[in-house]
């Protein structure tokens, strides 16, 4: 029954990287000097994005303000934090993971570490349905090995990725 509203979200719908959470507090935008921003995002959570649960446990790691933030945002708008357990995003999480454990061009512990988090989750949504993912990471050379970054793999299944900035522009927030 909990999975009935994430069926029938947008397809213009973001879902957001643990990056840009943990990144824009700790780095770019720190919620002492930006509160509009990160007020902004809590304020449209549930409406025009939405993150996954292996997002929000990566998060739960950082225990500071980012974690009560996130905290805040899991019971104001617990509809913004999307389950993983449906099929159609099973079914896109076992597409994505195996294409990353088929593809001979990574080294195995960058295969390790990318499957061990939650990008092949946002993905995993991105392939069933169509989101955008909104991330911090870079398209990287293609020749790295060494590395499997979201931008990468986005284009390797034709899924929209865009930076924080994109997002911002595409959602009409102004600060």
């Amino acid at each position: 029954m909990g999975h009935s509203k994430a069926m029938h979200i947008r397809r213009d719908t973001f879902l957001v990287d643990t990056c840009i959470f943990i990144e824009s507090a700790k780095i770019h935008h720190p919620m002492d000097i930006f509160p509009s921003l990160w007020g902004k995002l809590l304020e449209t959570a549930g409406d025009k994005w939405f993150t996954c649960k292996p997002v929000a446990n990566e998060i739960k790691d950082w225990g500071d303000d980012v974690f009560s933030w996130f905290d805040g945002l899991k019971k104001t708008h617990p509809e913004a934090i999307l389950d993983h357990s449906p099929e159609d995003i099973q079914k896109g999480f076992a597409d994505i993971t195996q294409g990353i454990v088929d593809n001979a061009h990574y080294k195995p512990f960058a295969k390790e570490k990318f499957l061990s988090g939650a990008d092949p989750w946002l993905l995993a949504f991105g392939r069933a349905r169509g989101y955008k993912i909104v991330t911090r990471e870079t398209i990287i050379d293609p020749n790295i090995k060494k590395r499997i970054k979201i931008p990468n793999v986005c284009k390797d299944y034709n899924i929209d990725c865009l930076n924080l900035n994109e997002f911002l522009r595409y959602v009409s927030f102004k600060f």
